[in-house]
């Protein structure tokens, strides 16, 4: 019978089981510094038992975050995140939590929707109580312009989970997605309250105001979201956002020239600084740094058919073209201003 449970658990090491835990209590932190301890265990799990595919999953979906938070550029962290999944699809293809991974990452990186939603339904097929699996679909969903299916998603998932942060992150960021500001702002503001030290709601808090015209709120969110996660090129972005959308250009450049110096030693997403370009008003940079993001396959580039930050480009030709090359479903959607 104790050979049976552990044999659910995917490995007969009870030490690798709990290592493997922590790295996902680690992971779910949604820090720089979490990520980096779940690693660990998940590489220490490995360690203890090399057939483990539940800690090359953990792995995956590492590589998945290190990408949507730009701590790493996701033409890297994609391919490293397909690695692991398949690596565990080898050792166990009936894991959910690997195929989920691995559509996410198979769309950032390679931009095939057709494959990725395969990946993603599988997953929630094997295990339709996952809710990492139902969040990584919700977010395939919403950037297809698919916002119904998207919710349906993100709030099984929230039946599942509602103590995890990230999926009222991701309940927010569908809303937002999706135009219906009132409701992204009230989710938003519900994750605040109930989590005031994750970081990522108050960054998330700060993009919504800073679109709806509440530009003072939306510099104090980015203000908290800075004094949790430090001043990384990924906060400041948002901040910086924050400032150009208020008028506060001196400042907004400001802390361009702090990312550009970080720009040394860390990943800077060209996305993310046509978004702060885009909020300046400058159309040619914002557009120049779009492209340069298409060069070096930015997978946030999944977003830019539905991102609301970048409505004003979208009779420009070369945004078009952007979403032509990124085989981009949204905007047969009609995703409009």
């Amino acid at each position: 019978e104790e050979r049976i449970q552990l044999k659910k658990r995917g490995t007969d090491d009870p030490e690798a089981y709990e290592v493997y835990l922590r790295g996902r209590y680690y992971w779910n932190s949604f820090t720089e510094e979490g990520f980096a301890k779940a690693l660990v265990c998940y590489n220490r799990a490995i360690a203890l038992d090399t057939e483990y595919a539940q800690a090359y999953t953990g792995i995956a979906d590492y590589y998945n975050l290190l990408g949507v938070y730009a701590v790493l550029p996701f033409a890297d962290t994609s391919a490293a995140a397909i690695d692991a999944a398949l690596t565990a699809i080898k050792l166990d293809d009936n894991l959910a939590e690997a195929y989920s991974a691995l559509g996410f990452a198979t769309l950032t990186h390679d931009f095939d929707w057709q494959t990725a939603e395969r990946y993603l339904r599988r997953a929630t097929e094997l295990n339709p109580n996952y809710a990492t699996g139902r969040l990584w679909y919700c977010y395939f969903l919403g950037m297809a312009g698919r916002f119904d299916e998207a919710l349906a998603q993100v709030r099984r998932a929230l039946e599942l989970d509602p103590l995890t942060p990230l999926v009222h992150h991701a309940l927010a960021w569908t809303y937002f997605h999706a135009r219906r500001y009132e409701e992204s702002i009230a989710a938003v503001r519900k994750l605040a309250i109930n989590e005031p030290q994750y970081g990522m709601g108050h960054i998330f808090m700060c993009v919504v105001l800073l679109h709806t015209g509440a530009h003072e709120e939306a510099i104090e969110a980015g203000q908290k979201a800075v004094a949790l996660l430090g001043r990384t090129p990924y906060t400041l972005f948002w901040l910086a956002s924050a400032c150009a959308a208020a008028g506060q250009e001196e400042r907004a450049r400001a802390l361009l020239s702090e990312i550009e110096e970080l720009s040394a030693v860390r990943y800077v997403s060209p996305y993310l600084l046509a978004m702060v370009y885009r909020n300046l008003d400058d159309r040619e940079q914002a557009l120049a740094q779009l492209e340069r993001a298409l060069e070096i396959r930015d997978g946030r580039l999944a977003w830019l058919g539905v991102d609301p930050q970048f409505d004003s480009l979208r009779s420009e030709p070369r945004f078009t073209e952007i979403l032509r090359k990124t085989n981009n479903p949204a905007p047969a959607r009609a995703v409009t201003a």
